[in-house]
């Protein structure tokens, strides 16, 4: 009795606290320890639970949709309220539900079980990493275990007990745990339809109780729906995204798991709106006409639901070990999967029919299973999981001890064989990435931006350099080079700003070329680096950076005004740096236009009295202007249908001198064949220069022209490949944190 009683739960009390203040003092590391990231469900809690704090009696998170449940964020709005807002006290708090969850784990087992099983499940819960990743989080699944399980109790002890108290509580407790997310609904109803006949439909047991357990529980339900009316405008279910999840979790080309738009759904959201008919219906039709593929899907989707592998939607369990190496030691969820499943069914064929933990069991695996599986959908299910892992575990204790003192290997060997099998079948198997995702890698570098510690951005940029280096050893269909190059080009092109402001010139020439390595096509930024460049004393540089830039956005002011500069006094160009101070003023802001009319003014006058240009001519004639600089360029002449450079072109300076002239036909020609030399201009980057990069991005625009002849296709499919999977061509990688 007081090893039951008091022993065991000391035990687990000392377990959970220890592994959970281990876990936190480690988390401390993490940028998510003290830092809600923007734009993330977590958000949305965050704010929303701010603004409850500070009075809004709504709970609304400004600048958000607010398409959750909102108990979670009044929640952590008391908290809030109480504490302050302080991420610290959230986790503590969290860490306190989980601990409270195991003792509560035991408890109900004990209904069930001896506690030497009861206790081994509770043991597991405490045990495992998940829970522990999720408690630091602004998720609302480790509140809504902690209200299942103490609805399951407190249930329980309405059926050993029934009365007011325990009714108004057990009543209670449900529609919390419902309002806390629409879906938890399907639990409670295959809770109450299971008790119907044992329980609810008995004079001498809960009858009479059964409508003030369920008009307690709609009461306590009314004031959240009131909540979606005020909020959304119109009356609906607590949370408001179930159509979107729904619907592309349930096309045949989804994979099974994480959260990610397939080709399928962007072609059907065209037609189907994103509301709860429309995409219920459309499911129905297409589960109808495409049976076998959807019997495939759901598979899938069972298969991963168990599989050890702890998918990512937001949080990546995997990353996070590099941050709290506790993790590794929690016990994994593919064995509480392979133990629980050979419980779930050992204990139904000795018993010969299903208690309240197998439909528990069964009812939060169908929970998820028409939506997407991830590590944090799974966590309800962990607390049954347990418990039959629990049972599991003492049977085969039991089965090996009989075994040893009968002399009979049978019964233990088939135990075994079962279990491997089903260790082997929930094995990890994760996404074409890896455990690690490149959006995980992205997501943790921002934070680490995003934060006001210059000392930080060196791990930023670690985190980046990976996921790059991950990219490029993926497959063309796994590979993510825009997000990637994205996130590096921000990091160079704040740093290129950073070294501009502070007047270091040469570092910030080498920023925007780096920044420029990953996002080619940033037309300002050319034009930055060719005014440094020039201010540099590099005017050849800076010259061709300027005609970049004035081909990439002809809007732009600033490149015709270096450009005129460069042909007046550099290159004696006056005809073709009269058209750029034109072109410069009329692109300029209005306030601007007289000061500069009155410059090119007098030194069109200038060109006049020096006899180059006719008197009639006015600074408005525009096209007359192009016509005079355009008739000094030299004629271009391209062979189709491959539009390759002229074999003459031997060396790195003629190249450049050759790039020099395709630019300013570009610019300066309207009847250019600019698909022609696009390619060329490609071809030059890429074979004299040596930047994919550019050669990408100028096949890219050739192809937007509509250049097209037999190969080119497979021409620009080949310098996508080399861009997708070229080296960052300086280093070496940074350090990481603490020098990883």
């Amino acid at each position: 009795m007081i090893l039951s009683r008091f022993i065991l739960p000391l035990i687990l009390l000392l377990c959970g606290f220890t592994v959970r203040a281990v876990y936190l003092d480690q988390f401390q590391s993490n940028p998510f320890y003290d830092y809600v990231p923007p734009a993330w469900d977590q958000t949305v809690y965050h704010r929303g639970a701010v603004a409850f704090s500070e009075g809004d009696l709504l709970a609304v998170a400004p600048g958000e949709t607010n398409k959750f449940s909102p108990l979670y964020q009044y929640f952590l709005g008391i908290l809030y309220r109480l504490f302050g807002v302080d991420l610290r006290m959230v986790w503590c708090v969290q860490g306190a539900m989980g601990v409270a969850s195991s003792l509560l784990i035991y408890a109900i087992g004990r209904r069930y079980f001896k506690a030497g099983i009861a206790f081994t499940g509770a043991l597991f819960f405490s045990l495992y990493a998940g829970n522990w990743l999720y408690e630091g989080t602004l998720y609302r699944e480790t509140f809504m275990t902690f209200l299942e399980l103490s609805a399951l109790w407190l249930l329980l002890r309405m059926m050993d007990r029934p009365g007011w108290p325990t009714v108004l509580l057990s009543a209670l407790s449900f529609s919390l745990f419902m309002q806390s997310r629409t879906n938890n609904l399907l639990v409670v109803v295959a809770v109450l339809a299971f008790l119907w006949s044992p329980f609810f439909s008995r004079p001498e047991k809960g009858k009479k109780w059964l409508a003030p357990w369920l008009i307690v529980f709609v009461i306590a339900s009314l004031p959240l729906l009131g909540w979606v009316k005020a909020v959304h405008g119109k009356w609906g279910f607590y949370d408001q995204d179930g159509p979107e999840t729904f619907l592309f979790a349930n096309l045949p080309d989804y994979s099974g798991k994480e959260y990610k738009f397939t080709p399928q759904f962007h072609e059907v959201v065209k037609t189907v709106p994103l509301e709860t008919g429309p995409v219920i219906q459309f499911v129905l039709q297409n589960i109808g006409e495409h049976p076998w593929d959807y019997f495939q899907l759901y598979l899938r989707k069972t298969f991963y639901y168990f599989n050890d592998y702890e998918t990512p939607n937001t949080v990546n369990f995997y990353l996070s070990q590099e941050f709290s190496p506790i993790l590794k030691w929690g016990i994994p969820f593919g064995v509480l999967a392979s133990l629980s499943l050979m419980g779930f069914f050992m204990l139904w064929r000795e018993r010969g029919k299903w208690n309240l933990l197998h439909v528990l069991f069964a009812a939060n695996f169908l929970m998820f299973l028409p939506f997407f599986v991830t590590s944090r959908f799974r966590l309800l299910i962990i607390p049954f999981m347990c418990l039959f892992a629990g049972y599991t575990v003492h049977f085969i204790y039991k089965a090996a001890r009989d075994g040893i003192q009968q002399k009979k290997k049978g019964p233990i060997a088939g135990v075994m064989a079962v279990l491997l099998f089903l260790l082997w079948a929930t094995h990890t198997r994760p996404l074409p990435e890896g455990k690690i995702r490149i959006l995980d890698l992205i997501n943790i570098g921002s934070f680490y931006m995003s934060n006001a510690r210059l000392e930080d951005d060196q791990s930023g940029l670690y985190y980046y350099w990976r996921a790059w280096e991950l990219s490029r050893t993926l497959q063309p269909v796994d590979q993510r080079p825009e997000l990637t190059r994205r996130a590096l080009w921000d990091y160079y092109r704040w740093q290129a700003g950073d070294f501009d402001d502070k007047k270091d010139i040469e570092s910030a020439i080498v920023a925007y070329r780096k920044a420029l390595f990953f996002d080619y096509g940033k037309a300002e930024e050319h034009g930055h680096l060719a005014q440094i460049l020039f201010e540099n004393r590099k005017a050849r540089e800076a010259f061709i950076e300027a005609l970049r830039s004035a081909d990439m956005d002809p809007g732009l002011s600033s490149p015709h005004i270096l450009l005129a500069i460069v042909y007046n006094h550099t290159l004696n160009r006056p005809l073709k740096a009269l058209f750029h101070m034109q072109r410069a003023w009329s692109l300029a802001e209005e306030k601007d236009k007289p000061d500069f009319h009155q410059q090119i003014k007098s030194y069109l006058d200038r060109l006049v009295i020096l006899g180059m240009i006719d008197p009639s001519v006015s600074l408005e004639d525009a096209d007359v202007l192009r016509d005079m600089a355009l008739k000094s360029l030299p004629h271009l002449t391209f062979q189709a249908p491959y539009f390759h450079l002229p074999e003459n072109i031997g060396t790195r300076e003629q190249a450049e001198n050759h790039m020099i002239s395709l630019f300013e036909h570009l610019i300066l020609n309207p009847k250019a064949n600019k698909g022609a030399i696009y390619r060329q201009l490609a071809e030059i980057h890429g074979t004299f220069l040596h930047d994919v990069s550019a050669e990408y991005f100028y096949m890219e625009r050739a192809r937007s022209v509509g250049l097209n002849y037999e190969g080119f296709e497979r021409e620009r499919e080949n310098v996508r490949a080399r861009w997708a999977t070229a080296q960052i061509p300086w280093g070496p990688q940074p350090l990481g944190r603490a020098g990883s």
